[in-house]
């Protein structure tokens, strides 16, 4: 082999992982074309969709706190975490195959949709509160490093302790307005992980900024992941955006 015998027990050990696209389901904002989404991609790269709902799995927190769970819920080695409102383009790679899975995967909020750093000023006073809570200790705040959670993609070997982390901040009261997101982000920061900050394609907010054409998502294979966040409008165009021909 090309890749000599290290190389083809690598190939084969990556390919007998069990690889999940997770999807929490709690506020009705899922549509049925972004499931159809999901659903297809999890064909094209030989995964498995798995999505949490109230009759499957309780909320023990809060809505947002599931995808936290992950690792508890479901026995995938590698997984893609995503928020409901979200929807996966049919030009997308398989991230599990393109991506450096012993890092832990995620997207900053880009400058495109935060120029004047209102999200970033809102992220410094999440995280600020955090390490304010009752045995958090406090770590510095990295402009640049805090991440959104509505995309992540990591596997159980190196992050599990990532999330269990996560998991035991939000048991701590609090009045984190981004319940899940700021615990993640700190217990990355904690536990010292590898970041890799993906390009915004695999996490893109505010479609709508593509131009006139936008709805017919398909026609910009470089946006692999498209993500309503914060927009009113979402429950709306997630119904009807094009992610296949």
């Amino acid at each position: 082999s090309q890749f000599g015998d290290g190389g083809v027990a690598y190939v084969c050990a990556k390919n007998s992982m069990r690889k999940v696209i997770f999807v929490s389901n709690y506020n009705s904002i899922l549509t049925d074309n972004s499931r159809r989404s999901f659903q297809a991609a999890a064909l094209r790269w030989r995964a498995e969709y798995v999505e949490c709902t109230m009759e499957n799995h309780p909320i023990r927190l809060a809505s947002n706190t599931v995808k936290i769970e992950v690792f508890r819920v479901t026995s995938a080695d590698y997984v893609l975490i995503l928020d409901a409102d979200t929807v996966i383009n049919e030009s997308a790679p398989s991230p599990f195959e393109t991506l450096p899975m012993d890092c832990f995967n995620v997207v900053h909020v880009s400058p495109r949709i935060d120029p004047c750093g209102s999200i970033r000023e809102c992220a410094r006073n999440e995280w600020h509160r955090l390490c304010a809570l009752p045995g958090v200790e406090p770590l510095p705040y990295g402009n640049w490093e805090y991440f959104n959670s509505g995309v992540i993609i990591c596997s159980r070997e190196h992050h599990e302790r990532v999330e269990n982390l996560a998991w035991d901040l939000c048991q701590i009261p609090n009045d984190l307005g981004w319940c899940d997101q700021t615990p993640q982000n700190y217990a990355a920061r904690k536990c010292g992980v590898k970041m890799n900050y993906m390009n915004e394609q695999w996490n893109f907010l505010a479609p709508q900024t593509l131009g006139n054409d936008w709805m017919n998502l398909f026609k910009f294979p470089d946006v692999y992941i498209a993500h309503g966040a914060g927009d009113p409008s979402r429950i709306y165009w997630l119904k009807d955006i094009r992610w296949q021909r």
